[in-house]
Order: structure tokens, then C-alpha cells, then sequence
């Protein structure tokens, strides 16, 4: 087999391992990877770009997380953004951190929408808390243990205040999730 025709078969596997792209994206990946190995093994050194550039099903995996990236940074929408660092949390630590922070802060947004709309429904049993002794406080609903009183103290601003925290975390778990996203992009090189 001449080099030529291993470029040629490396390229007709990475073809196959990119089946779903759209065809303009797989052909520029394609031209790409071709031109990569072209100059390479003008300089004698194909077996090395092979080799850096892995199974043609890991390079294809390799172009399918950067162009998922991508788009969910350029989209930035929850869905995207959290959809890529669930896909990616099973391979990389930065994503699975990415998941662990944006995905906490996300839940606490969704907490402190729900208990906004409680305390439409029912007063008496959400608010900012505060035990007699004012050392503890508790935002949300609570329940008196026995010896231990608590008062509400911010009465019919506690729904504002829910709603501006509900979306202030929101935002910053959305800034989390595509700061993370921009984190692993940066570090994301396919070609040696």
C-alpha cells in the first residue's frame, strides 16, 4: 500500500465516521484532514500525523465535540449549553465540572422560582426566617422545631426578592455553563 493510498483510506474511514454532518461541514473536515496529511507526508512524516490524529473514529469524535461546542456556545440557549456538557462530562473533567456548578446553580434558580409562586398559594409558609434569637436565618419554608421559634421578616417583598434571585442565578448559570463551554473549546485542538 503506498501512502497515498493510506491517506486516501484513513480519509474514506473519517468519511464514514462523520455520517450525520452536513455535507459541507464533513467535506471541509475532510479537505482539511487531507491537506494535513498531504504536507505531512511531503515531509516524510505521515506515520506521525497518523498516529497524533487517532483512529479515524477518534478524530471524528474529536471534530463532532468541537463543532457541538461550538454551536452551543454560539447558541448559548440551556439547552444547548447544558445538552454539551452532559454529552462531554463522561470524557472530560472540565465538562463534568462545567455540569456539576451550572447545573447547581440552575436548580437553586428553579428552587427560588417555585417557592416565589408558594408563596402566592400559601404565605404563611415561605419567607426569609429568622429564629428569635436572630443567629439563624432560612429562606424558603421551615417548619418550628420544638424550643426554637422563627419569624418572617420580609413579609410581601419575599416574592420580588424570589424572582430577581431566581433570575440573577439563572444568568449566572448560564455564564457558568458557556464560561466552562469557552474553557474546553480553548483547550480543543484536533490537529497536531
Amino acid at each position: 500500500m503506498t501512502r497515498s493510498d493510506t491517506i486516501e483510506l484513513y480519509l474514506k474511514q473519517l468519511s464514514k465516521a462523520l455520517r450525520g454532518l452536513p455535507d459541507d461541514e464533513r467535506d471541509d473536515i475532510l479537505n482539511e484532514i487531507g491537506a494535513h496529511l498531504e504536507h505531512r507526508e511531503d515531509e516524510g512524516q505521515l506515520e506521525t500525523a497518523l498516529q497524533s490524529l487517532g483512529t479515524p473514529a477518534a478524530c471524528a469524535r474529536a471534530f463532532r465535540d468541537e463543532l457541538m461546542l461550538q454551536a452551543a456556545f454560539d447558541d448559548g440557549g440551556p439547552r444547548q449549553t447544558f445538552g454539551a456538557l452532559l454529552s462531554l462530562a463522561t470524557r472530560r473533567t472540565v465538562a463534568a465540572f462545567g455540569l456539576l456548578f451550572a447545573g447547581m446553580l440552575l436548580i437553586m434558580s428553579i428552587a427560588m422560582a417555585v417557592s416565589a409562586v408558594v408563596e402566592m398559594i400559601n404565605p404563611e409558609t415561605v419567607g426569609l426566617w429568622v429564629n428569635n434569637g436572630g443567629q439563624d436565618f432560612v429562606f424558603g419554608t421551615i417548619k418550628n422545631l420544638p424550643g426554637e421559634t422563627y419569624s418572617e421578616v420580609l413579609g410581601r417583598w419575599y416574592f420580588p426578592v424570589a424572582i430577581v434571585l431566581a433570575v440573577a442565578l439563572y444568568i449566572v448559570s448560564q455564564l457558568t455553563g458557556r464560561g466552562f463551554l469557552k474553557l474546553m473549546i480553548g483547550r480543543q485542538k484536533i490537529l497536531p
